[in-house]
């Protein structure tokens, strides 16, 4: 495992770009078990051709960068995808988790990530209204969750489990313990409400709704298999050989 994809959403890249900034620093755990920093251009983050898919990736060496790369990948057969078995149990209803840093505690030596759980509430069937900037509300193609998300949140990935021997309306849905892919956060809904004041009665205040949103794996994916990543896979592979004499195995 040489290399891997870091991946985050393109509002998050957008809203540094407005401070002035053209590098992103990502933030990981190392190989030795402390924190390690890449500095990143953001223009040399890719994203998806479609400009409603919030997402954009970097391919980042696991050994130049001293990245701990032990649980960083997702394997293919295990990203929920309509043509997968696996989708076909996914249902209204279903827990779900993700992982992210939670700011106020994100830990020093190390990151120190938490894990938010929720339910899934409603199913990518028809699009949904979602702010990809200030000002820049679009119809995105996005499960809807039960769940507190929180700014900072942003791009985490979101799983859901099968537990072994899962069951559903009587018929097993899954013989053994799985983790899948179910997509990645992209934000969450507020609510407008009016503060209980006397004196300022017109004062509004931002409640989160509870009501995450979450894009789809598969969109992840196109933009994996795009000629794009692919290109910039081909040249990475390229220079292995140059420099070892064989390819890296995928």
């Amino acid at each position: 495992m040489g290399s891997g994809y870091a991946v985050t959403t393109a509002h998050a890249l957008d809203e540094i770009a407005r401070h002035n900034h053209h590098t992103v620093l990502l933030r990981a755990n190392g190989v030795n078990g402390h924190l390690v920093t890449v500095e990143i251009p953001i223009k040399d983050w890719v994203r998806h051709s479609d400009s409603s898919v919030d997402l954009a990736v970097y391919r980042i060496s696991l050994k130049e960068s001293g990245i701990d790369g032990g649980c960083f990948f997702v394997k293919p057969d295990t990203i929920a995808t309509p043509g997968a078995t696996t989708f076909n149990g996914v249902s209204l209803g279903d827990d779900l988790f993700f992982p992210g840093l939670f700011w106020p505690h994100k830990g020093e030596e190390k990151n120190t990530p938490i894990i938010r759980a929720g339910m899934l509430s409603a199913m990518p069937e028809e699009k949904v209204q979602a702010e990809l900037g200030p000002g820049n509300q679009k119809l995105i193609d996005a499960y809807l969750v039960e769940t507190r998300s929180i700014g900072g949140l942003s791009g985490s990935p979101v799983f859901f489990y099968f537990d072994g021997g899962l069951t559903r309306y009587g018929k097993v849905v899954s013989p053994k313990a799985h983790f899948f892919l179910l997509g990645v956060v992209q934000g969450h809904y507020d609510a407008q409400v009016s503060l209980d004041d006397s004196v300022f009665d017109d004062r509004k205040e931002k409640v989160n709704m509870g009501v995450g949103i979450v894009i789809p794996a598969t969109k992840l994916l196109e933009m994996l298999e795009s000629d794009e990543v692919q290109r910039a896979r081909d040249v990475e592979e390229e220079e292995d050989r140059k420099n070892t004499g064989f390819a890296p195995s995928q």
